[in-house]
Order: structure tokens, then C-alpha cells, then sequence
């Protein structure tokens, strides 16, 4: 199967943009990733704090649809519930313009429904590039200082093959930047 990194790059990308807050909420339904970042910003913008945040990211399911080779497979339930931590430096230049790429800007995607107010979020986006479709659902809390994430990300590509996941991310600001992170 070729190797289609943007199939999860929106789900990491649009937990980060999220560890902020806004001034106000914002709830659009059929939006292109666009608009929605347009929305957030009228409605004052993404709040992060600058400095070092520490993430971990925990793979709840993997199904590739398919049956896999047992060694595969094996491999896959053990990394089941393990997580990943990392540690990551937010300038305050980052903090303030953060990437446009942040609401899953890409051509061929649209979201559902976006609604973030109150420290909470939920959203569902559809995205169809090269034959394939997928949807990316994410829910969860979020803070200028931290945000916990439930993502489930659902995928057909051609040929008839079927793909599903969910992860968790939680990140907290954990004081200034050591110049040791990751990123």
C-alpha cells in the first residue's frame, strides 16, 4: 500500500492549533478549513502560552481493514494503550501567528461541523484527495496552557480497502523553553 502521509497529518496538526481558546466561540457547519480559521480568528484568535509543552499521544485502535501477517499484527496490539510522550518549544512569535495549515487548509477538505466555546470542542471534517475519503471526528477540552484530545479518523481508499483509528493527545505548558525539546 503506498504511504499517504496526509491522511494523519490533519489530525495532529488540528490538535496543536486547538491548545489555545478564543474570546468568543465559534460554531460553522460546511466550512472549508479556510473559513473556519477565518471564524476562529474574528472571534479572536487562537490564545497559546509560549514555552515548552509536553505532549503524549496514546493509539486506542488500529484496523487496517485487511488481515494482517501475524508479526504485524502482533506488533500492532502491543503498541495498542502505549504512549508517546515528546516535548516541544512554542515560541512567542509561534504563539502569536500560528501556521495557516492549523484548520486543515488543504484542498478536497471540508468540515462537517466546527464548534469551539468554552473550553470545549467538536468537530467533524471530510476530506477526498486521490480517490480516497476520509473523515476526522475530534472532540475534547482545551486551555491557553493545556488541551486532552479524542480523535477517530475513518478512511476508504481505493481498491475497496477500508482504514479506521482513534488516539488521544493530552499536552500542558510545563514552564519556559530548555532549548532541548524535540521541536
Amino acid at each position: 500500500m503506498p504511504r499517504r502521509p496526509w491522511i494523519l497529518a490533519p489530525l495532529a496538526v488540528t490538535a496543536l492549533a486547538l491548545a489555545g481558546c478564543s474570546k468568543s466561540g465559534v460554531d460553522v457547519k460546511n466550512e472549508s478549513g479556510d473559513k473556519v480559521a477565518e471564524k476562529v480568528a474574528s472571534a479572536g484568535g487562537i490564545a497559546l502560552n509560549p514555552g515548552q509543552w509536553q505532549s503524549s499521544l496514546k493509539m486506542e485502535s488500529l484496523d487496517m481493514g485487511r488481515e494482517l501477517p501475524p508479526q504485524v499484527k502482533q506488533a500492532m496490539e502491543k503498541s495498542m494503550g502505549m504512549e508517546k510522550s515528546f516535548a516541544t518549544c512554542l515560541t512567542p512569535e509561534q504563539a502569536k501567528a500560528p501556521k495557516g495549515d492549523f484548520f486543515n487548509q488543504q484542498a478536497g477538505c471540508t468540515y462537517d461541523h466546527f464548534t469551539m466555546s468554552g473550553g470545549t470542542i467538536d468537530s467533524a471534517a471530510t476530506c477526498t484527495r486521490d480517490g480516497m475519503t476520509q473523515t476526522i471526528k475530534m472532540q475534547g477540552q482545551y486551555s491557553p496552557d493545556s488541551y486532552q484530545m479524542r480523535m477517530q479518523s475513518s478512511s476508504q481508499i481505493p481498491g475497496g480497502m477500508a482504514m479506521s483509528m482513534a488516539m488521544t493527545i493530552t499536552a500542558k505548558r510545563t514552564g519556559p523553553c530548555t532549548g532541548k525539546e524535540q521541536g
